[in-house]
């Protein structure tokens, strides 16, 4: 669930282009490929199950090495969530308004960038309230609005990531933060 402070735009494509051989810059990894997220709720998405065969052999196991660059060369914010090496699957959101082309760097051994840097997940949602992957309900935003359910809501297979299953009467109770009003 996403609560966005402004509008936003959307761009209906989403495609995998062919790893490339060009140099890396330093120190953000040896491998590389290329692509053009989905504009989903005013973050770009991209579904890693659609990454090179390579990618999966020598990413780390939480995606704490991905590193997104815009094609000139600017690192950006992004957040890896739900990487699962042996399904090869995962999603990738990078920061929106940083362009529509990127190119996505494994296999450096790096870990993973704190929440709060430059390029860590808080600076992908910052025009957001609250963010909740449907993995569990803890809040992806510097905010932290850690969510409560209420009726016992399951967690399931969305269109996406998981998503919350209830039966009409369930509900996540986000508390009363002024952030939200």
């Amino acid at each position: 669930m996403l609560l966005r402070r402004q509008p936003f735009g959307a761009r209906n494509d989403r495609r995998s282009i062919a790893p490339t051989t060009r140099t890396p810059l330093p120190a953000l990894g040896t491998r590389r490929f290329l692509i053009a997220p989905l504009a989903i709720n005013g973050a770009l998405y991209y579904d890693l199950s659609l990454a090179p065969v390579a990618f999966w052999s020598t990413v780390r196991s939480d995606g704490g090495d991905i590193r997104v660059c815009t094609q000139a060369g600017v690192q950006v914010a992004r957040e890896v969530v739900a990487l699962s090496v042996g399904a090869k699957t995962g999603s990738l959101f990078i920061a929106a308004g940083t362009g529509l082309a990127f190119f996505v760097y494994y296999g450096s051994g790096e870990a993973e960038p704190a929440a709060a840097s430059t390029y860590g997940k808080y600076n992908v949602w910052t025009e957001y309230q609250t963010v909740w992957h449907g993995q569990d309900y803890n809040d992806s935003t510097a905010i932290q609005n850690t969510g409560t359910p209420t009726n016992m809501l399951a967690i399931g297979a969305g269109k996406i990531l998981n998503a919350w299953n209830g039966n009409g009467t369930g509900y996540v109770e986000s508390g009363d933060l002024a952030a939200l009003h």
